[in-house]
């Protein structure tokens, strides 16, 4: 867990900078924090499957990043991709459940994930952007239910 973040979000909010009442707006805060532009795709569409059923990268997708995960207009999880072709290899092992990851996607949902990211070059900064976005949304209240760190605090 990134202390110093939650730690500069306790002190905003005591200060009176941040609210908890505030509702998270992932798009606005990567805009204003980071600046940079969010893609908004769907889980389904990142797989970007052909007749075969293999998955293939596209040239945002190759790259590493931040992401959140929705499903039913509800924040999931944030999370980060560094490995491999970065967004793309992390949406893979969701989409076709490998490798354990996120036991919460299925069949029945899947295709209903929307997923919205951004790029960053820098794996350290993949790790504080995933860190500083998570607990910004945690203090405004979003549950995150698929993000076993932030959900299990609660």
């Amino acid at each position: 867990k990134n202390i110093t973040a939650t730690v500069v979000l306790e002190k905003q909010m005591r200060m009176g900078i941040m609210s908890d009442k505030e509702k998270f707006d992932f798009e606005k805060v990567v805009l204003d924090d980071f600046k940079a532009t969010i893609v908004k795709s769907t889980l389904k569409d990142i797989f970007n499957a052909d007749k075969e059923g293999k998955g293939h990268s596209t040239k945002s997708t190759r790259g590493r990043g931040v992401y959140a995960l929705f499903y039913e207009n509800e924040l999931m999880k944030i999370g980060r991709a560094i490995t491999g072709s970065g967004i793309f290899t992390r949406m893979s092992q969701y989409y076709r459940q490998k490798d354990g990851k996120l036991d919460y996607i299925d069949d029945t949902n899947k295709d209903k994930i929307v997923v919205w990211y951004f790029n960053l070059v820098n794996a350290k900064d993949c790790w504080a952007a995933e860190k500083y976005l998570q607990a910004k949304a945690y203090y405004a209240g979003e549950k995150m239910e698929w993000d076993d760190e932030v959900s299990s605090n609660s």
